[in-house]
């Protein structure tokens, strides 16, 4: 176990919490995007008539069990810490719930001439929120997926 604040810190900087390979992480949010849709005939076409996106996102924050036996300084700094991983983590949260209600929007609004194109329709809807996702998350930890200082 890490005693002192400056090890906590070297450790967080070659975590990669998702697995081997994986980008370094310090914390990790863990999210599933699931719509959910009915289509049916609509006088000459068809649409989507019940719709909804369910969000679950699990975030995940380090721990260092020793701070509470550490000098007041490496306690307050590691309170700095852990409050720029948990922001940082929070975002990917807000990222995941702006994507997951800009793909509800999307799905609303679907009406085509035939349900299958309705459903072929839905399907590349959530196919590019998926990509989207990808997308944003990559973009904000390409801006603020810096390493900590101790």
């Amino acid at each position: 176990m890490a005693e002192r604040l400056g090890q906590v810190v070297e450790l967080l900087n070659e975590m990669r919490l998702e697995g081997e390979g994986a980008a370094f992480s310090q914390g990790l949010t863990d999210y599933r995007v699931t719509p959910q849709w009915k289509f049916e005939v609509l006088g000459e076409g068809c649409g989507i008539t019940a719709v909804s996106v369910d969000v679950d996102i699990t975030i995940t924050l380090p721990r260092w069990r020793a701070a509470v036996h550490s000098v007041a300084d490496e306690q307050l700094r590691w309170r700095e810490v852990l409050l720029r991983i948990t922001r940082h983590e929070y975002r990917h949260r807000d990222i995941t719930i702006e994507v997951a209600a800009e793909l509800l929007t999307v799905l609303e609004g679907l009406e085509a001439g035939t349900c299958t194109a309705v459903r072929r329709a839905a399907e590349s809807a959530l196919a590019l929120a998926r990509a989207e996702l990808r997308r944003r998350h990559a973009a904000f930890d390409a801006i603020d997926g810096r390493t900590l200082d101790a």
